[in-house]
């Protein structure tokens, strides 16, 4: 019964083994005094997320409180937690959300990450820019 298994490499390292395996990278942004962060935090420990999220990105978890990730957090304008951020291993946002998330929801987020990453890649003069980084 493994959930998403959040990576613990230095910033550097995650955008370099997203662009080796060729995934996006999820960020799952939480406070620990935060109830919707918690329980969001619980439901990431099921094997259903796991099995998505840990075959399909680079995971990595940012607490808002350590200011190196405020930084990222407040260059992504991310205002709310908890929040997840979808990037490319050009560390380009391609998506984001914010509020508690059941499994089915956060699924079908990552799902259309992947389609519009696949939209991307067969129209490739789109892919110089996909929104506010």
């Amino acid at each position: 019964n493994r959930g998403i298994q959040f990576q613990n490499n230095s910033w550097n390292s995650i955008t370099k083994l997203a662009a080796l395996y060729k995934k996006p990278i999820f960020v799952f942004a939480s406070k620990s005094n935060n109830l919707e962060s918690m329980r969001m935090t619980e439901m990431m420990k099921s094997k259903t997320a796991g099995d998505y999220y840990n075959k399909r990105f680079i995971c990595v978890q940012f607490n808002p409180d350590r200011a190196a990730n405020a930084m990222k957090l407040h260059h992504w304008h991310v205002i709310k937690f908890p929040a997840i951020v979808f990037l490319d291993s050009k560390k380009r946002v391609i998506s984001k959300a914010f509020g508690f998330m059941d499994e089915k929801r956060l699924n079908a987020e990552g799902e259309t990450v992947l389609k519009f990453i696949k939209t991307l890649e067969k129209n490739t003069p789109l892919v110089k820019h996909y929104g506010p980084s």
